[in-house]
């Protein structure tokens, strides 16, 4: 009993290293994707890339300050695609149930900059795009959904 017990701990002690290193090796990668794009296109996905893989390790202020980074070079590009691309990417949706309540405001913000400049372009896909990931946000913040309806309303 003695020896399957210290088996099996040094198994999860050996095993722990090679996850630490592939995750590692994969946020160098993609440090190294975004430290080596020319065009404003090639650093927005970079950097919405990045954003994701943040949001899916927990690191939430990480991947918002990021998701910032990518929307002041959108915004500096002038691009109306790039804007949409950050603005309505995907990396959002990964933010964990446990982030604090200021890195949900952030998100709730940043969705909020989106939905504005989907208005201003009278993009109602994007609209309502903003509008179901708000609700997302929200339900998982456990906010009632009647506070987020008469907080638009009003």
């Amino acid at each position: 009993m003695q020896k399957i017990v210290i088996t099996l701990f040094l198994f999860f002690a050996f095993m722990q290293n090679k996850v630490v290193a592939q995750y590692c090796k994969q946020l160098d990668s993609l440090i190294v994707l975004q430290q080596r794009a020319t065009t404003d296109s090639e650093k927005v996905i970079s950097l919405g890339h990045l954003a994701d893989y943040y949001y899916i390790h927990k690191l939430d202020s990480l991947a918002a300050n990021t998701l910032h980074q990518q929307l002041l070079i959108a915004e500096l590009s002038n691009n109306k695609n790039l804007m949409l691309t950050t603005l309505f990417c995907n990396a959002i949706t990964n933010i964990g149930f446990s982030a604090t309540s200021k890195e949900f405001d952030k998100t709730i913000e940043f969705i909020k900059i989106g939905i504005n400049y989907a208005k201003a372009k009278n993009l109602y896909d994007f609209i309502a795009l903003g509008y179901v990931r708000m609700s997302n946000i929200l339900r998982r913040r456990d906010t009632n959904q009647e506070d987020f309806v008469i907080s638009f309303l009003i």
